[in-house]
């Protein structure tokens, strides 16, 4: 078989991606949604016209395009986040965010145990599970007009938290994927490594960071900033996979640390066209890797498909409810901030692909888990604005 053009491969990413993507947008759903939607109309559910197997021309290319693109994402998440801003939350959502990543890992590993799936791909099942997808939560508050109460603080930082929580989740289940084993002296290793290298990075990088930007800054060329910054990503993140942990995570780490530098501002500005074109391409080749025809039910074969979607949709859904009645404070619903967590994104998305690309996840299992984020996606907004409307009749009431 001849290997597809890559030009017209990396077109038919682009375009669709962004003609779903604004479809999504119009129906009042998240981007990323179409963007998925449009992976797997590419993919061998549909038109089975883009690489998305080992074994298809052309695939190494696309992924690691792909692959760029989620390290661009975390990059500007990271240019957007501080360390010092999340010492400062409360610890109301600190401790949202660690019942909301705890409950669903616990009862996803739990149910995988019980189906009789690999230690590994349990794993990778409950950290998939763990991260609430901040922009999503973010977008829908603000479309509720809700965006300044305190129950919506409260889920916007939770979900920051949960966020690095569930980055560092899956570079330990990374590693541990990696080493093809799992006991207690693989994740003490795999521990110590991401500590090792989250201080050594940290701590290195924020004595060097600023001055070798100031001095970038005295540069004639132009574009000399946001190429030394882009350089920057790459070293982090090729550092990040050389000691065993995902590439991802350390351009996250990468993107924290120029915060401090002084041209935080153009950075920013540089690298928004980089990631709207790059970061987009990942998802639809994620979109590529689901087969729907897994869901096929008049499949005898399809049965232990459709058993995971039963049981990991309620996980899913149950596990982050939950953490909002960790909350001990009075006058703050519940009820509004456990359904606000809910909706999955980019961390679980990030986790189930490496999870597949490395042969951990089965083609079934990733599909589950991609139906899985997309349904929590769907059901928060119509639930948050039952909630809000229950809260607004009650309020009317006579005593």
């Amino acid at each position: 078989m001849s290997e597809p053009n890559f030009y017209f491969i990396f077109f038919l990413l682009l375009i669709s991606g962004k003609v779903l993507a604004e479809l999504a947008e119009r129906l009042g759903q998240p981007a990323v949604l179409g963007e998925i939607c449009a992976g797997i109309l590419l993919g061998p559910s549909l038109l089975s016209c883009v690489p998305c197997h080992e074994y298809m021309p052309g695939f190494y290319r696309v992924r690691d395009i792909a692959h760029l693109g989620i390290c661009a994402l975390l990059f500007r998440i990271g240019l957007e986040s501080s360390f010092i801003k999340m010492a400062k939350v409360g610890p109301t959502s600190f401790v949202v965010a660690v019942v909301g990543v705890t409950c669903p890992f616990i009862l996803a590993f739990i149910f995988c145990w019980l189906f009789n799936m690999t230690t590994i791909a349990a794993l990778f099942i409950g950290a998939t599970l763990t991260s609430t997808n901040v922009g999503f939560s973010a977008r829908v508050l603000s479309d509720l007009k809700r965006l300044d109460t305190r129950e919506s603080q409260i889920i916007l930082s939770a979900a920051i938290i949960d966020d690095v929580i569930g980055l560092i989740i899956l570079s330990i289940v990374s590693g541990i994927g990696a080493a093809g084993i799992v006991s207690f002296v693989s994740i003490e290793k795999s521990l110590l490594v991401i500590m090792g290298f989250f201080i050594l990075v940290l701590l290195t990088g924020s004595l060097l960071v600023k001055p070798l930007f100031n001095l970038v800054a005295r540069a004639k060329t132009e574009g000399t900033i946001i190429t030394i910054a882009f350089c920057f990503l790459l070293f982090i993140a090729y550092y990040a996979n050389y000691v065993g942990i995902a590439a991802m995570s350390g351009a996250f780490l990468a993107g924290i640390l120029l915060t401090r530098t002084n041209q935080l501002d153009l950075i920013k500005e540089k690298t928004k066209p980089l990631v709207e074109i790059l970061t987009p391409v990942f998802f639809v080749v994620a979109g590529t890797s689901v087969d729907l025809k897994i869901l096929n039910p008049f499949n005898p074969e399809n049965k232990d498909a459709f058993v995971l979607c039963a049981f990991l949709i309620p996980i899913a859904v149950v596990g982050k409810f939950v953490s909002g009645f960790s909350i001990w404070k009075k006058g703050i619903s519940k009820t509004f901030v456990g359904v606000g967590m809910i909706p999955r994104g980019v961390v679980g998305l990030i986790c189930a692909q490496v999870g597949l690309s490395t042969a951990i996840l089965t083609q079934k299992m990733f599909t589950a888990l991609v139906i899985t984020i997309m349904v929590t996606i769907l059901i928060t907004p119509p639930m948050l604005k039952r909630i809000i409307k229950i809260q607004y009749n009650a309020r009317k009431k006579p005593f």
